[in-house]
Formats: C-alpha cells, sequence, structure tokens
C-alpha cells in the first residue's frame, strides 16, 4: 500500500497540500537460485492526479488504473555491493479524465540497483542498508498510440534502510524523476521524499513454538 501528496502549485512549499498518488497491490514472489527471482502482481489498483503546476490544477479530475505486473530480478556481487537488475512489464488499463471506458497499453521499465550494508551507524549487529537505483520507463499501445516518443520517465533513487524493530524496517529515501508529456516537447520534474515501513514475516514472529510431545 502506497500513497503519495504533492504541493497545489510549482513553488508552494508544503508538499502535503494536495493528493497525488495511491496504489494497493499484492505480489507473488518466487526464487530460482539465489541470485534470479521472479514476481508476478496479478491485480493492482491505482488513482493517480496530475503533477499541480498552476494554482488551479489541483482541481483536476483524477485518473483511475488496473494494473498487472511481471518481473525478473538478478542479483550478484559487484564492487562489495549488492547489484541488482530487473527487467518488469506493466499491462495498464487506465479511466483518463472525461473518457467512458478504460484505454489499454503496455509499459516496459529497467532499473539497475545498488545496496550497500554498513555496520557500526546505530549498531554493531544490525546493519544500515544504503540504496541507489536509476530507472526507465517506454510505454506502448492504444492508450499512448499518439504520444510522440515511446519513451516515457526516468528515475534516480537514494535511500537508506534500517531494521528499528523486529522484522520491521524504516526507510527513508528521495528521488528525482522526470516524466515525457504526450506531446514530446514538454516534461515535469518531478522531487518525491519516501518514507516506508516494511514487514516481513512480521505475524508469525508472536507464534508460540510448538513443543513435541514425548511418547511414553
Amino acid at each position: 500500500m502506497q500513497r503519495r501528496a504533492q504541493n497545489n502549485y510549482s513553488g508552494d512549499a508544503n508538499i502535503f497540500h494536495s493528493f497525488q498518488f495511491e496504489g494497493y497491490t499484492a505480489t507473488l514472489e518466487y526464487s530460482f537460485t539465489d541470485k534470479l527471482i521472479a514476481s508476478l502482481m496479478p491485480m493492482g489498483y491505482y488513482r493517480s492526479h496530475l503533477l499541480n503546476v498552476l494554482p488551479s490544477d489541483y482541481k483536476n479530475p483524477c485518473t483511475t488504473e488496473w494494473r498487472s505486473t511481471a518481473q525478473m530480478m538478478y542479483q550478484t556481487k559487484l564492487w562489495k555491493l549488492d547489484f541488482l537488475n530487473r527487467i518488469g512489464i506493466d499491462y495498464r488499463r487506465r479511466e483518463f479524465p472525461g473518457s467512458d471506458h478504460f484505454q489499454k497499453n503496455w509499459r516496459i521499465r529497467y532499473m539497475i540497483r545498488f545496496d550497500k550494508e554498513v555496520f557500526g551507524i546505530f549498531s554493531n549487529i544490525k546493519p544500515v542498508t544504503f540504496t541507489l537505483f536509476d530507472e526507465v520507463f517506454f510505454q506502448f499501445g492504444d492508450a499512448v498510440k499518439a504520444n510522440h516518443t515511446s519513451f516515457d520517465q526516468h528515475r534516480l533513487y537514494t535511500g537508506a534502510a534500517y531494521e528499528v524493530f523486529k522484522n520491521t524496517s524504516l526507510t527513508l529515501g528521495y528521488a528525482y524523476g522526470f516524466q515525457i508529456r504526450p506531446s514530446g516537447d514538454q516534461c515535469d520534474d518531478i522531487n518525491s521524499y519516501y518514507v516506508a515501513l516494511t514487514f516481513e514475516n512480521f505475524i508469525t514472529q508472536f507464534a508460540k513454538p510448538k513443543v513435541k510431545k514425548r511418547s511414553t
């Protein structure tokens, strides 16, 4: 689950003024090996608002979307860093403002990511994991056939994560991106700040261990 906010117009200092994006997804993941991982999101729901540039833009209607995603990830060691390649394809069905039906298109996304664990910042046992990734997006299909370019957007992210409680990690990050408008001659600069809580095996940690009964 995720939610994003934005300012009301370019230059507005309050980045929480207006709604920008929300998404609800469930993903299945399978590891073929320690390095090769596949994931599938059968269905995800998203609602998004265009970026506000003028003071009146916050009144614009939102776009709803149903999305299915398949991804392949390959992770290895490079220069004492965890290095990950990920390629994915999205099948998107979007209902744009003023349209009476959902329009379909495909989007390909490719990402390279570097992770580095550093011990001793908060604890000698639990590391702070620093992340840097670069991701590009290309799209095609009926919903974007009038666009002047297949290139959609570019995103560069840096952040850090730390396990604040058992099986619960806090992530703080920043991403700069730019997204091409359908005209092809304009793009939106996007500055995003991320705060996320990640729960891994959270419920199972409270389960009582099973005690084997001795046979007599």
